[in-house]
Parts: structure tokens; C-alpha cells; sequence
């Protein structure tokens, strides 16, 4: 999602932006709820996940993707994201936090949910040189006419850096 267009502005476009950083944040929690031990209140995170998942999942799969699938340009990128679903679904329904290889598997998951999250590709984007942005700071530049758009957060008083799963 870019962040000039209004497209966040749009209720439904905010509401799944919305339930992808409190996924995100469960997720986030529920790793270092592992990594401290605590393994009931982390199974109880990723069955909360799950649960926001699948709805979240549902909404867009039957919803937004339909219609984004009608065009050639968009079905490339949605296709895999749908494969993707399946995927993290099928881990956070047999997942066995008793098991390394899982809690491991938990840990990688998260973190891929964060690096393809919006939010951090625009990050991450930003900081290339490009025309509209500086190759020292990843601020865009301001248009003639514009201001520059400050950076986004998933919630308050997050940072764009990769959380901590350790």
C-alpha cells in the first residue's frame, strides 16, 4: 500500500491494514512468549492468530482477491499470497510448541509475516534511491505542492525495525 493515495483511508483497506499489525502483534508476542518459556500464554497467542487469521483470510480471499484476480496484473501477486495463507494456516493448526522444530518454524514464520508486511516493503522501498526519495534518509521528497508523508507505524510506539524474536 502506498501512502499518498488515500487508499488507507478507505474503511476496508484500514480495517485489513488494521487486523494484519494486531496479527503482527500476536504473533510477535507469542515468539517472545516462547522464548521466554512460557509456552501456555504462546499457544494461547497463535490460537488467537489463528482465529484472526482465518476470518481476516475469508474476508479477503472472497472479497478483495475475487475481484483483483479479474486482472492479469494483480493475479500474479495474489495467487502466492493465497498459497501463503494455506501455508502458515496448516503451521498454526499443527503447530507443538513442546517440539523445537516447531516453536523454530514459529519463529521464521513471524518473521516472514513481518518482512512481507506493507509497512516494511514501503520501508525498505523508501530507502533505495528512487525520484521521489532521498538515498541518505528513505524520506520521500515532497512533490511541488505536497509535503512529505511521515512514516508509518503498526501501532503505537513500534519502530520500523524488525521486531525482536529473540
Amino acid at each position: 500500500m502506498c501512502q499518498y493515495c488515500g487508499c488507507r483511508d478507505l474503511p476496508l483497506i484500514r480495517d485489513y491494514i488494521a487486523e494484519h499489525a494486531h496479527v503482527l502483534n500476536l504473533g510477535g508476542e507469542a515468539v517472545r512468549r516462547i522464548d521466554r518459556g512460557d509456552l501456555d500464554t504462546a499457544r494461547r497467542l497463535l490460537a488467537e492468530m489463528a482465529q484472526e487469521l482465518e476470518t481476516h483470510w475469508r474476508g479477503e480471499e472472497h472479497g478483495l482477491f475475487k475481484v483483483l484476480l479479474r486482472e492479469d496484473l494483480f493475479a500474479e501477486h495474489i495467487e502466492p499470497l493465497i498459497r501463503e495463507h494455506r501455508e502458515l494456516a496448516r503451521l498454526l493448526a499443527s503447530v507443538d510448541l513442546a517440539r523445537d522444530a516447531d516453536r523454530q518454524a514459529v519463529r521464521v514464520a513471524v518473521g516472514d509475516l513481518w518482512e512481507r508486511t506493507p509497512a516494511r516493503r514501503r520501508t525498505a522501498s523508501s530507502r533505495r534511491r528512487s525520484p521521489n526519495s532521498t538515498a541518505t534518509t528513505g524520506t520521500p521528497r515532497s512533490r511541488p505542492g505536497t509535503r512529505p508523508i511521515p512514516t508509518a507505524r503498526w501501532s503505537s510506539g513500534a519502530s520500523d525495525e524488525r521486531p525482536s524474536l529473540r
